[in-house]
């Protein structure tokens, strides 16, 4: 491996690298899908109070489920946690493209989307803030300036 600067020593872990590229990938089609969202939702209703209420049903439970969900990423495998709250995640997103696809889609299914993925960020976010990554003890400072540009540059929604 080519000598790295003192900075990014953390990319010598093959864990990190993929951690990384997986957060990194998970933020932006977080931030893909709510673009998507507020954007059918407006051209579907052209009303601004319903593409509020998009944004509604997302925070609510991420406001309501934050500290339970910080309970339960200390509690159980946070490999697992993530695992599961993205690939939920996932999961109701191609649900919704399916629907738009067939030409099923109804504004309400929005509603269930952002609230659906509010609620298993509630899960996420917890297990993200305090995963320990692989890396070794000796790229900590690197890993602390990953972290704090993953969150300046793609913030979870």
């Amino acid at each position: 491996m080519p000598n790295l600067p003192r900075g990014l020593t953390a990319l010598r872990e093959r864990n990190y690298v993929l951690y990384a590229l997986g957060q990194f990938i998970s933020q932006l089609g977080n931030w893909v899908e709510q673009t998507a969202v507020a954007w059918i939702l407006y051209e579907m209703t052209d009303s601004p109070l319903l593409l509020g209420l998009s944004g509604l049903f997302r925070a609510v439970p991420m406001i309501a489920l934050s500290l339970f969900g910080g309970a339960i990423a200390d509690r159980v495998p946070r490999r697992v946690l993530l695992l599961f709250t993205e690939s939920s995640m996932l999961i109701a997103s191609l649900t919704v493209g399916i629907l738009a696809l067939t030409g099923q889609l109804l504004f309400w299914h929005l509603y269930v989307l952002s609230f659906v993925s509010g609620t298993l960020s509630a899960f996420s976010i917890p297990a993200r803030a305090t995963r320990s990554s692989p890396a070794s003890c000796r790229a900590l400072p690197c890993r602390a300036r990953s972290r704090s540009t993953q969150w300046r540059y793609a913030p979870a929604p």
